[in-house]
Parts: structure tokens; sequence; C-alpha cells
């Protein structure tokens, strides 16, 4: 029965906040105004990626067939838990996980993830059975072979593991794997590692391509624990007097290191290697440490138990510190150093960009002082003109005074004549003094000779129901608004079109004349040349229409004849509503009556398509645009 061990709490207890911190701390980042310097930014993205997951990680990595495999069976003291063979393995990531010491009874086993879901667990023998044949499928599919399976989980009491150590090993695709993106794939593993284990072989020392990624170790010892481990073998060969004689590379440990010291590693690294407390060196035979711990083979056992085995010391010195070393402890210490790191740095970026914010705001402040201080001479020098100007145009505000006190349907009438002492006021009752073309007297004409036609067809469909409610008020607006020619407009819009172009004819005969400055800016302005969009009619209102004359008409009612009127049939507003037979024979009665009422009196519907009226409106329009252009004006108030 294997014992059950709690899981580790320090770890537990402290990822959670210390992930909030760094998550924190990156927000807190991100609104800075420049981008984060890529030291720090990277900085960042390791200590996130090592607080994803409460475990101790350690990875096996280096290129392929460099023996990562075996060094993971050893290590883990299973040979079954990654493949070895004379092929490159099943390009997927294995894990080697403690049983869970929860109190759970979980059991050893091997677990498959496809696209990050587990299947169901298998024995580990099972597993590693299954990996072969994966394997062999996916050296048959060629090009067009997909990997299956992206991790499998080994899950097996490490014997090795502290008792409350949340252990994982991982033995990641060969760096370099043929297979694109499994190189970027371990080096996102090694961004979560805590302890890393390159294996390589001493022919691929000298590899370009090794050569630039083992330098880079240099940088990453400095957040986590490094081995550089170089799988030797004992018993190669080489060629000595013409024959070929067995050769034991541990016993060319020094020529290696110092070739690799001159040659392969940088001056960061080689500093690094010889203080030995981040990042270390070391040689051992892997299959002579697999053939006799795991085989119990006699003579690997008699190699690996001598007394100068360098592999024996090498797996030894591997194992005693993931034994002895509280790896938690440490790695809670480092990371509270690399968090501490990162708050000072991240302080001092904060800092650089509050003093280069407080630099900007003072070079705005110091602007807006400039601009202010321009501004009240600016306004200075104004007051000093609107004062010249206030006194030189005295009487033309007193005028303006008078014509903003008129209404402007009557401005015209009451203007002064053109010999008024007031000159503006004088200019002002020019404007009504122009012409229209003869063309545009015809289609007034037009307009007239249809109106009768036109108010008939209009008061036959309001008499029927179809225009609304049968009351006067509702009668005088439809008559304006309605339309029953499709090739003619409604009343309402035929006026607005003639005031429009008696408005664009009363702008047009004022141009060029010899006006003062004030009004001619005025009449210039953009405010002058916009479309009428709405014109007030003095036909639209109930209080402005005049009573109907009809004269009073016998009916027998209740027995006595009685005399109506017509406030009896629209009431004294001319909103009543017609109702019932009585009042429609009325209506039939008195119909010619009523539309000659509509077009000529009292309604004048025709006197409101005269060329005096017309051009009397628009006369009113231009002058109750122009009275406050002509205040702004004299103001001196900016007109846009």
């Amino acid at each position: 029965m294997i014992e059950q061990r709690m899981k580790n709490k320090r770890l537990e207890t402290f990822f959670p906040e210390a992930l909030r911190f760094a998550n924190e701390l990156s927000q807190l980042l991100s609104l800075a105004q420049d981008g984060l310097p890529a030291a720090l930014a990277k900085q960042l993205s390791t200590l996130r990626g090592r607080l994803k997951r409460p475990e101790v990680r350690i990875l096996l990595l280096g290129p392929l067939k460099s023996g990562k495999s075996s060094l993971m069976n050893v290590v883990a003291e299973s040979p079954y838990v990654s493949q070895i063979n004379q092929l490159p393995a099943y390009p997927c990531v294995v894990e080697v996980r403690d049983i869970d010491r929860d109190g759970s009874g979980s059991s050893e086993g091997s677990v498959f993830y496809k696209n990050g879901l587990p299947e169901t667990a298998i024995s580990l023998k099972e597993g590693r059975d299954r990996l072969d044949h994966l394997l062999r499928d996916y050296i048959r599919g060629g090009e067009a072979a997909n990997v299956e399976y992206d991790r499998v989980v080994q899950q097996i009491d490490l014997h090795l593991a502290q008792d409350d150590l949340n252990l994982v090993l991982i033995d990641s695709p060969g760096v370099m794997f043929a297979k694109e993106g499994y190189s970027e794939a371990t080096r996102g593993e090694l961004e979560e590692a805590d302890v890393a284990v390159f294996v390589i072989r001493p022919e691929q020392l000298f590899f370009q391509s090794i050569k630039e990624y083992l330098n880079d170790f240099a940088e990453q010892a400095r957040t986590r624990r490094v081995f550089i481990l170089v799988n030797v073998t004992t018993q190669a060969k080489t060629q000595r007097d013409g024959r070929f004689v067995d050769c034991d590379q541990t016993e060319l440990k020094e020529e290696l290191l110092q070739y690799f010291y001159h040659h392969i590693a940088n001056e960061s690294l080689n500093a690094a290697l010889r203080r030995e407390t981040d990042i270390s060196i070391h040689f051992a035979d892997l299959y002579i440490a697999g053939a006799a711990t795991l085989d119990n083979d006699g003579e690997a056992l008699k190699n690996y138990n001598s007394n100068n085995s360098e592999t024996r010391r090498t797996i030894n010195q591997i194992k005693a510190y993931i034994r002895e070393e509280d790896l938690a402890a440490k790695k809670i210490s480092d990371l509270c150093g690399k968090l501490d790191l990162a708050k000072e740095k991240s302080c001092e970026f904060l800092k650089q960009q509050l003093q280069m914010a407080t630099a900007q705001l003072d070079c705005l402040n110091t602007r807006r002082a400039e601009q202010t201080k321009r501004l009240e001479q600016e306004r200075g020098e104004w007051a000093k003109i609107r004062k010249t100007l206030e006194e030189s145009n005295l009487s033309k505000t007193r005028s303006l005074e008078r014509l903003s006190s008129l209404k402007h349907a009557d401005v015209v009438d009451k203007l002064s004549p053109p010999d008024s002492p007031d000159p503006l006021r004088r200019q002002l009752a020019s404007l009504a003094s122009f012409s229209t073309e003869e063309a545009e007297q015809t289609q007034l004409h037009d307009v007239a000779e249809r109106m009768n036609e036109t108010v008939e067809k209009i008061y036959e469909h309001w008499r029927q129901g179809r225009l609304g409610e049968l009351s006067l008020e509702n009668l005088a607006r439809v008559v304006w608004d309605e339309k029953v020619e499709d090739d003619c407009q409604s009343f309402r819009k035929e006026h607005q079109r003639f005031v429009q172009r008696y408005y664009k004819d009363c702008l047009s005969a004022v141009v060029g004349r010899d006006f003062e400055d004030c009004l001619r800016k005025a009449l210039a302005h953009p405010e002058m040349q916009g479309s009428l969009a709405s014109l007030s009619n003095p036909l639209m209102t109930a209080e402005t229409i005049p009573p109907l004359q009809f004269d009073p008409v016998r009916s027998f009612w209740t027995g006595r004849w009685i005399g109506f009127g017509p406030a009896d049939l629209w009431g004294d507003d001319g909103k009543r509503l017609v109702r019932g037979k009585f009042e429609e024979d009325i209506l039939v009665d008195e119909k010619n009556r009523l539309v000659s009422q509509i077009v000529h009196a009292p309604w004048s519907l025709k006197a409101q398509f005269s060329a005096d009226q017309l051009r009397n409106q628009a006369v009113g329009i231009v002058l109750k645009r122009l009275l406050p252009l002509l205040t702004r004006q004299i103001e001196r108030k900016p007109m846009s």
C-alpha cells in the first residue's frame, strides 16, 4: 500500500496570491503610454509562466537522440515512462508526475491527452506499447502524418520526491525537431520550468545552432537551476596506430571542456559555469546508467559502481538535488525575489513615465499660460476696438434696437422712406426695392387660375371624411397641405417656392450696392444664403381664420322654426365637428359659397400669392435673418 502524503500546501497557498500580483502588475504596466522595455516584458512573461501551476517542474530537453528519454527513465527509476529506441520518439510531451498524495488513493497509470482533453487511464506498460504503435503510424504517414496526441502523463510513485513536493518531470520533443513548432513548444515549456537538464552528445556540442541554444542558458540560469549533461559513451571506437580500438569518452572530458570553454561558451556562460551555483556541466554514459539501474546488467553494474564512475556521480548529483534540496522553498524564494525585482523595475519604469508625463504637462501648462497671456492682450485690443466702434456706431445700434422691436411681418411697411436721416435704416428700407422677372408673374397667374378647381377638390375630399375630422380648423389646414394633383405641389409648397424665389431675387437685387460695411458683411454671410426650411403661414391657426359668413337657414326643429348661423355649424373656435345629415345638407347647399370664401374672402388665399404679398414676406424674412447678424457685427461677435 502506497503511503498517502499531502500535497505541498506552501505552493498551493503562495501561487494564487503571487499570480494575482503578477497579473495586476502587468495590467498596471499596460496603461503606460510607451511600450514596455523588452527585458521587463520578458521578465514578467517568465514570471507568469512559472506561476501557472503550484508544482516543481523539471524539464529534460536537448537535440534529437541525445539521451533525454534514457535520463527520464533512469531518474524516474522506471523503464516504461519514455520511449527508448534507435528512431526519434513519438513527438509529444511526456510528463511524469508523482501519484496524488491527498488521500484519493490514486495509482500508477498512463493518460493520453488529445487537444488538451484526457482519455481513460491505462497501465504504464500499455502506455509504452501504445507510444510505439503511434510512432509506427507516424513514420508510415510521411509528410501527411499528424500528431494525434499532444501530451502523455505518466503517473508513478516517484520515490525520490520529498514527502510534500508536487514534482513533475517533463521529457520534451527534440530541439530543432523536423515538425514545425516543436522547438517553440519546448521553449514554452522552458519558460515554466524550475529546473532544466539539457542533454547533449559530445559531437552535438559543435553545432552552430546548439551553440546559440547553450549560450542562452546563461540567461536562463538566472531564473532556474540548469544542468548541462553531456551523454558520453564508454564503448566508443577510435583509430589509433592505423587500428580501430575501444575509446572511453569520459577520458576526453578535460579536452571536451577546454574546447567548449574556448570555442562554444560565450563570456557570460563561461563565468556562470565557473561559479557552478546556477548552471553546471556534467558527463554521464546514460546507456550504462539505464542498463545498470533498470536491467541489473552485470557488466553495466560493474562500470556504474566503479570508484571513478563519472556516470554514477552525475546521476546521483541530479537525484540528490531533487531529493535533498527543498525545491518548494527554493521556488518560492526565487519567485519572491523575481517578483520583488519585477516590482522594482516596474516602479523605475513607471517613475520614468511619470517624469515624462510631468514634463509634458509642464510644457502644456507653459504653453497654456502663454496662450492665456496672448488672449488677454487680444481681449484688451478688442475692447479698445469695440469701444471705438460703439462710439462711432451709436446711431446704428439705436436703429437696430428700433427695428428689432418691430414684428418682422410689419418691418417693410414701417421702415422710414428713402430720405430718412438714419443712413442704416434708409439702406434697410431700400432692400424692399427690387423687381421680379416676368416669367415669375406668369407662374403666379397660373396658380391663381387653378385655385378654384383645386380648393373644390380638396373641399370634396374633406367633406367625404377622407382628410380627417370635419371641422373648419382642419379644413384650413388641408387646403394648404393637401396635394390633389400628381403633377402639382400643395399650396404650402407653392407658397414656399415663390417666397424662396423672391427671397433670392431680393438678395440678388442688392448685390453691389453701396452699403455701409457692417450691412454689406451681414448680407454676404453664409446664413443669408441658406434655404428657407419652413415659412410661417398666417392661415394655419384657428385664431387667424375669420368666421365664414353663412346666411341663417330655416329648418323644422322641435316643432319650431329656428334660424342657424355659422357658429351653430362650426363653433366659435372653428373646431366643432360636422355631425349628422342635417349639417351635411347645409355644407352641400353652401359648397359654392364656402369654396369662394376660401379662395377670395375672408381667407384671402389668392392674396397670399400676389406679387406684393410674396415680396413683402420675402423681405420680412431677409430682415428677420439680417437683424441678428447686424447685431453681432456691431457687437464684434465673430460670425462663424
